[in-house]
């Protein structure tokens, strides 16, 4: 079941305006350049998600990985002057909202192009060199007849759109080519602080990916305070596994309380848990979640040997065992 109507839009379209495209026409060459820059750029995403410092280090995706980022091309339709290109995919992939991964990416992905990259310091989340990189070169589109291309998630039911054009590109290629200190953003559940003076900490947990253990200073004592257990943006200087090259560290000079995310409200409107830690169940009403029928014959309890395994004599030898001890006399 999915919360967006399947009359509605695709999951993803995307609009090419420019004198190289046409309504319901598009070069072969530059399709698949739009296509394999997206993929780079949202798997891209999702290691930044996971906590890897460097989007750019290969490593080998898990299939659900792949499966939750993968998108057929469904239609090409003509706009005004326009060609719009769906995206959709398949029924596997149609989670309800809240255990859906593959949107969030997207939605990061997306929600990240309207950034003035040039100026700002900590690069939104879901963001690192490598996104912005394989973004940038999406962008070569636009110097070959495309003016812009636009952007529509229809993952919900207010879309997230975006665009890409010269400008945009232009902020992106200055941020690639004169890089500052790794900063990063990372939004999760502020689950934990340790408020030694030696080493004070916190551990954020986001939507996507393990948890990320931060250092914060005195000065942030009471923003880490006022916003225990609660969704969170807290960016500052990434540090990284030498090896692995998983985020670490986080040296965090904000903390920005965020209102809770729109996917985990709808989760919990559609999954009501069969139990409550805080509030047990009485034992009839286990007996009707668990679906626990009555007994009507004894021996639907009683098992031997499972027919489908090899049978090593171990019943035999039991039986033999324990002929002596029964033959032998009493005490």
């Amino acid at each position: 079941m999915n919360t967006r109507d399947k009359r509605q839009e695709p999951f993803l379209t995307v609009r090419l305006e420019g004198p190289r495209v046409g309504p319901g026409r598009i070069p072969l060459e530059d399709l698949i350049w739009l296509g394999h820059n997206m993929v780079r750029a949202v798997e891209r995403v999702l290691r930044v998600l996971e906590g890897h410092a460097d989007s750019r280090r290969k490593g080998r995706r898990p299939a659900l990985t792949k499966q939750s980022l993968a998108l057929d091309m469904v239609g090409l339709t003509p706009g005004s002057a326009a060609a719009v290109i769906h995206f959709e995919r398949s029924e596997a992939q149609q989670h309800i909202e809240g255990t859906d991964p593959g949107g969030e990416v997207y939605e990061k992905w997306l929600a990240g192009m309207s950034v003035d990259f040039a100026t700002r310091a900590v690069l939104p989340p879901g963001y690192d060199l490598g996104v912005l990189m394989a973004t940038r070169d999406l962008g070569a589109l636009l110097g070959k007849g495309i003016d812009s291309m636009v952007f529509s998630l229809n993952h919900r039911a207010r879309p997230v759109r975006a665009t890409l054009d010269g400008p945009t590109i232009q902020r992106m290629r200055q941020r690639v080519t004169s890089p500052v200190p790794e900063q990063r953003a990372i939004e999760g559940r502020l689950l934990m602080a340790d408020f030694k003076e030696a080493s004070q900490r916190i551990r954020i947990h986001p939507s996507v990916g393990e948890p990320v253990t931060c250092r914060f200073s005195e000065q942030l004592k009471e923003e880490v305070l006022e916003n225990i257990l609660r969704f969170v943006r807290v960016s500052g200087t990434a540090q990284a596994d030498p090896v692995t090259g998983r985020l670490t560290d986080l040296v965090v000079h904000d903390v920005v309380p965020l209102d809770e995310p729109r996917e985990i409200e709808a989760a919990a409107a559609v999954h009501e848990p069969v139990s409550d830690f805080w509030s047990p169940l009485e034992l009839t009403e286990i007996v009707a979640a668990q679906a626990v029928r009555p007994l009507r014959a004894l021996e639907d309890i009683l098992g031997g040997w499972p027919e489908d395994e090899l049978n090593d004599g171990f019943e035999e030898a039991l039986t033999r065992w324990r002929e002596p001890a029964a033959e032998g006399p009493r005490p």
